[in-house]
């Protein structure tokens, strides 16, 4: 599981909190939760720049406040498959309506009905509002119960009339419901939807399902009133559902979390480039022991396109294979390689990219709409340029995975070994193993349901089971595609916003350079130029490795340090100036020779595609560029529209 980037405020027996649990749980979105007593919360929310309602979600893009926010915010957010509510939009209001009537009749009137019948016995409600509360609030609830019960009361309002409406407003819920689900088993049809389980987290209170995510009173040792009124709830048809959704769909809560920001840049790129320029001013090469830096454009293409000479499998085969398969990224120049590459860019050709990338285009666009209706808040990596190239992978390579952020960490994990595991750290090797078991588990199962099924589909798995291929060559060159593509585009685009905010200039260009692609694509590898996302290519180097002149020791790491190259002003002249019209073969974002990067034709497609789309809303920083090891992993912009 990945680090959590959103932080709950709750009070952990909340039905409003149990469904933001729930709803993110059915995502696999790690969330942090920072559990406070009932009322005492306000303090906590308060805090954070929130209101008495729960839960209070603290976001890198804002505050989603309150239960109906919160569902629609994380819905805004979500993929086609996992959203909340219908994706045709006259069936998406007429869904939201019947939400709001839920929460008209349930979200107060639930809490007021059944405080109301178990605040006057402490010992049960004492180990319930004080779950995960902090030590001071503890005390209060269990020290002061009379004074914490009064101030409870107050705020949910026990004027008798509102007391005896509320098992009323209860009863006209679980009766819309019934009436909606009428023969059907679920409110979905034949499975839970997004509106079973926001009505099943609304009514746990009133039902007492087992499985509920929070702590609850034993049954048993309920008042006999208020027994007789869960087991009056629990009979309604309505009640049943509660009972079915939870059995069928809740699962098992995930653990509290710590909360960590994201960190800061440790060495600034800028720093690292003017190292370089000095090194490179210095030496061609700068050896040190059994090591060698390639430093100039020349060099390091020469580097990159003399495959014989400086050898990709010692550096990747071993680690591409353990985690994925063996994949063209780690051969040398073989009959295999020959074979294989014919295999990945046949498939990848009769792909229809284009029509791939203009569908994420229009996704952009509708996330960035959805963060102008609310905050007007953006989070570049995370909430933008991840989840859009995760969608892209998808609809290219056909591997879904559980959800999207089972996709996104499997394939964050899978990349971190192989690429950017320069040490060699244990726990990043285990983590990528294990996920790339799960990634090669999804595949498998992906090809036997279009086997089976007869299922066509014209993207790189379907290219790839079109010709024939058994399924460990069809698994590994998926599984090879796949782990590149997600952060690869996201880191890209993140640097290149990250660039293009502290240069006016260069944002004054991309804003310019909407609708003119090659343009924007030339001002995005410039940026690039100052923040690469692979400021450097390892190869080791062969019995007959030569460059500049020298031999290299043979078994001698080699890196063609891309970052110093693309500001070798010999192949970019007044390389501290931003250009919009230079070669783009002289730049090595995407390596070269042999071995470039396989998802290049979707890259300078995608890449300008989600920073056009963004800089055309004249973003403006919020907080620097923070990372999650050597992953950008949060960019905030506020977006002030056209």
């Amino acid at each position: 599981m990945e680090r959590p980037r959103i932080k709950l405020i709750t009070a952990r027996v909340s039905p409003m909190v149990e469904l933001a649990r729930w709803l993110l749980e059915r995502s696999r979105i790690p969330y942090s939760e920072r559990p406070h007593a009932p009322i005492l919360h306000v303090l906590a929310t308060r805090w954070a720049g929130g209101g008495v309602e729960i839960p209070v979600a603290v976001t890198p893009e804002g505050l989603w406040d309150g239960a109906r926010n919160f569902v629609i915010r994380l819905d805004a957010k979500l993929p086609s498959r996992e959203a909340i509510f219908s994706g045709v939009p006259a069936t998406r209001d007429e869904e939201i309506d019947f939400v709001d009537r839920l929460f008209g009749l349930m979200l107060r009137q639930v809490r007021r009905y059944v405080y109301f019948q178990l605040l006057p016995y402490p010992n049960l409600v004492k180990p319930v509002a004080t779950d995960g509360a902090p030590l001071i609030e503890s005390l209060f609830v269990r020290l002061l119960y009379p004074l914490w019960r009064k101030l409870m009361a107050r705020g949910l309002d026990f004027t008798p009339d509102l007391v005896a409406q509320a098992p009323l407003d209860i009863a006209q819920a679980f009766d819309l419901v019934a009436e909606r689900l009428q023969s059907r088993r679920y409110l979905g049809g034949d499975a839970p939807c997004g509106l079973d389980i926001i009505f099943a987290a609304l009514a746990a209170p009133v039902v007492f399902p087992a499985e509920y995510g929070a702590k609850l009173p034993e049954t048993n040792q309920l008042p006999s009133q208020f027994r007789s009124y869960l087991d009056t709830c629990r009979a309604h048809p309505a009640g049943q559902l509660v009972l079915r959704v939870y059995t069928t769909a809740r699962g098992t809560p995930q653990e509290l979390l710590k909360f960590r920001r994201p960190s800061r840049e440790f060495v600034p790129p800028g720093l690292t480039r003017r190292a370089l320029a000095v090194l490179r001013a210095l030496t061609p090469v700068f050896r040190i022991g059994n090591f060698a830096l390639v430093l100039r454009h020349e060099h390091v293409s020469a580097v990159l396109s003399n495959d014989f000479a400086f050898r990709i499998a010692p550096v990747n085969r071993d680690k591409i294979a353990a985690v994925s398969g063996e994949f063209i990224l780690g051969m040398d120049r073989s009959p295999q390689l020959a074979k294989e590459r014919e295999i990945v860019y046949g498939a990848l050709g009769k792909t229809p990219i284009s029509e791939i990338v203009e569908t994420a285009r229009l996704d952009a666009e509708s996330l960035l709409r959805s963060a102008i209706a609310s905050s007007g808040l953006i989070d570049v990596v995370n909430g933008y340029a991840r989840p859009l190239a995760a969608r892209t992978a998808v609809r290219l390579f056909g591997i879904p995975g559980p959800t999207e952020s089972d996709l996104m960490r499997v394939a964050r994990a899978m990349f971190h070994e192989t690429f950017l595991n320069i040490s060699g750290k244990l726990d990043i090797n285990a983590r990528a193993v294990a996920a790339g078991g799960e990634l090669k588990q999804w595949i498998g199962q992906e090809i036997a349901r279009r086997r089976s099924g007869g299922i066509i589909v014209p993207d790189f798995l379907g290219q790839l089971l079109a010709m024939g291929l058994d399924d460990d060559i069809v698994t590994r060159n998926v599984a090879g595609m796949l782990v590149g593509s997600i952060d690869t585009t996201a880191t890209a685009v993140a640097n290149v916003i990250e660039v293009a905010l502290a240069r006016p200039s260069l944002l004054s260009a991309m804003q310019s350079a909407v609708g003119n692609r090659r343009k924007l694509l030339g001002l995005c590898y410039e940026a690039l130029r100052f923040r690469p996302h692979n400021p450097l290519v390892q190869r080791q180097a062969g019995p007959a490795a030569v460059v500049a002149g020298k031999s290299v020791a043979p078994g001698a790491m080699v890196w063609a340090m891309t970052l110093s190259a693309m500001h070798d002003e010999s192949a970019f002249p007044r390389s501290g100036i931003i250009l919009d019209d230079r070669p783009l073969d002289r730049y090595f974002h995407f390596g070269g020779g042999l071995h470039r990067c396989a998802g290049l034709d979707a890259n300078v497609r995608q890449i300008p595609n989600l920073v056009g789309a963004l800089v055309a809303l004249r973003p403006r920083l919020v907080s620097d560029l923070r990372f999650d090891g050597p992953f950008p992993d949060e960019l905030v912009v506020a977006l002030q529209g056209r």
